[in-house]
Order: C-alpha cells, then structure tokens, then sequence
C-alpha cells in the first residue's frame, strides 16, 4: 500500500474508534442525565418528592428508553398516598429530536393519580426569590407526540369527611402532542353507573394547573350505550350523548338521551319510547349531579325535572332530590301502559 493509503485507513480506524468510544460514552451518561431531567422536572412541575426505580435508555436503531417504579408525593404532606404512581413507562423517539426532548411515543403500565382533597397549596410550584416570575428554571419539559396507557386509576380524595372516595376508572387512554403545559387532545373510556357499560369520550385536558389539580380544564364529548336493566326496577336501553366544559371540580354538562322501550320490572308492565334532554352541573371530585333542567318525553307525556343526586359515605346508590312537573296535561291512560299490559288501561283522563 502506498504512505497515504496507509495514512487515510489509519485515520479512518481512529476516526472509527473515537465515535464508538463517544457512543458507549454518551449512552452510559444519557441514563443519568435523563433521570436527573425527570426527577428535577417533575419536582418542580408539581411540588413533589420523586423516586425512580431505574430507568435504561438505548440510542440504536432509535431512541427507546424504559423505566419502573416511578412515585410522586407531595411535598410535607407525609399522610397523603403518593400522588402519581407509575409502575412502567416506555418511550420512543428519533435520534435527531433527542436534544430537544421530542419523543414519538410514551406507554404507561400500572398508572394511578390520586388527587389530595383540595388544598392549593399542595400542588403549588418551587419559587425561590428573584428571577422573572420568582420560578426557577428547570430542564426543558418532554413533549410527546403520543401518550397511551391501557388502564388509569384516579381517585379523588374528598374534602368532607362524610364522602367516599371518586374512583374513576379510565381505559384506552391516548393522549396526542403530550404536555403539562398545554391543552391536550384526548380519547379514552370510562366507567358509568351501569356497570357493563362504559361511555366514550374524547376531547382537551390542560394545560395542567401549577396548583390545586381540581382546577385542571376539560372540555370533550361523550356518547354511551347501556342497559337499564342493571338499575334495580327498570328494564330497556338506553342511549346518551352530551358535551361537557369547566374543570375537574366542576364540570357543565348538556345533552340527549333516549330508549325506544322504558319499562319497569313488573311481570305485567310495558314499555314506552322515551327522549330526553339535559342541563346539568357535574363535581367530578365528589361524584354529585345537580340537575338544572331535565326535560323528558314519554309515550306523548311531557315533563320537566330539577334537582340533584349525591353520594354519601357507606350508602350504596345515590340520594335523589327531584322537582316534576307537567307543563302540558298528561293522559293518565298513556302512563298507565307502564304497569300494566293492555291495550285499554281501567283509568283514562
């Protein structure tokens, strides 16, 4: 070989070697430097101690990190479960997005968020003096362009002690351009009062309060298929569809709702079509109704509703408050056809 082959191949050879070297390098401390990322950033965001069980990254072919045993609690408040609790979390993403904290995807295992009942001050942001707006800066936020988990467990704690617990049960949950400082396009199912049936729904959350998590915006859409019969009394299906706006606290609700047959669980009762609509106040951290306006139609009988349902503390179902009245004469022979079956009831007028 000539003197410059020889050169140019010895060249290429540590040329070669310093990029694997800084590979090896650069993975090894990649690890540590995310995790720190995280823990820093999570601790300020939400004003919570934060562990991490372990977390590894890869870099080739694409970026892929896993972690476990991911625990927020908030900070002072020893007495409180820990607010977020993760038990796996996988992402992805592309090499070139890596130094701005863009990933593709993020899959979450074994997810569970318990709010703390209302205090402010649990969820308020680090601040020390000076600099613009007192916070301190911190490393910059991962965005990603989908967040999905299987399951997620959120529990409310309430604020009167004569209150249960909110369970929401969320399913199917995917969440497009994910992050804590932005309103976020989401999908996902929850659980109903009826308990084989669960409502779709689909809209924004965020951006995520820098305080009080009852606070967090929501605005979305539902729809839900179900069968009345698991409701001690009644038997048919049906089908809702509404729109809700405010926040976790308070949410305002309106919408539709109809049955083709309504009935009661008699053994001669029949059914009647029936179609509603809806305006109504909903407390999604104590699991209360109030009812604005309810209007119902049934068999030609109109009839307009107010009043709310509450939960209680060890009471199965609900209390209900309701204020009925007929706007319009009612046929009482029409509403008869719900407890007996016969084309010509014993009372009409």
């Amino acid at each position: 070989m000539k003197r410059w082959q020889v050169v140019l191949a010895g060249a290429t050879l540590l040329v070669a070697a310093a990029v694997a070297a800084t590979s090896v390098w650069y993975v090894r401390t990649m690890e540590p430097r995310m995790r720190r990322e995280l823990e820093l950033w999570l601790s300020q965001r939400l004003n919570s101690d934060v562990a991490v069980e372990s977390l590894t990254v890869s870099l080739f072919p694409t970026v892929r990190f896993e972690g476990t045993g991911l625990v927020l609690r908030i900070k002072d408040r020893p007495d409180l479960p820990p607010f977020v609790t993760v038990r796996r979390w996988v992402g992805t993403g592309d090499l070139s997005r890596l130094r701005s904290r863009r990933f593709s995807d993020l899959r979450l295992e074994g997810a569970v968020i318990t709010v703390p009942p209302g205090r402010s001050q649990d969820l308020r942001p680090l601040r020390m003096a000076g600099g613009r707006g007192g916070e301190r800066r911190g490393p910059r936020p991962p965005l990603f362009d989908r967040l999905v988990a299987d399951a997620v467990t959120i529990t409310v704690q309430p604020r009167d002690a004569d209150r249960d617990p909110v369970v929401w049960d969320v399913r199917d949950l995917e969440m497009r351009d994910f992050s804590l400082d932005t309103a976020v396009p989401f999908s996902a199912t929850v659980d109903t009062p009826l308990p084989a049936d669960r409502a779709r729904v689909s809209g924004t959350a965020g951006p995520w309060p820098r305080g009080d998590f009852e606070r967090l915006p929501m605005t979305g859409q539902f729809t839900f298929d179900g069968d009345l019969a698991a409701v001690a009394g009644l038997d048919g299906r049906i089908s809702v569809a509404g729109n809700v706006l405010g926040t976790l606290a308070r949410l305002a609700t309106s919408g539709t709702a109809s049955s083709p047959q309504l009935g009661l669980k008699a053994g001669a009762a029949g059914r009647l079509p029936m179609a509603a609509t809806f305006d109504a106040a909903f407390d999604g951290t104590s699991g209360d109704l109030y009812i604005s306006r309810l209007t119902t139609t049934l068999a030609g009988a109109a009839f307009e509703t107010a009043g709310r349902v509450l939960r209680k503390r060890g009471v199965r179902g609900r209390h209900v408050t309701l204020s009925v009245k007929t706007p319009e004469d009612v046929e009482v022979a029409q509403l008869l056809r719900l407890l007996i079956d016969g084309e010509r009831p014993p009372v009409s007028g």
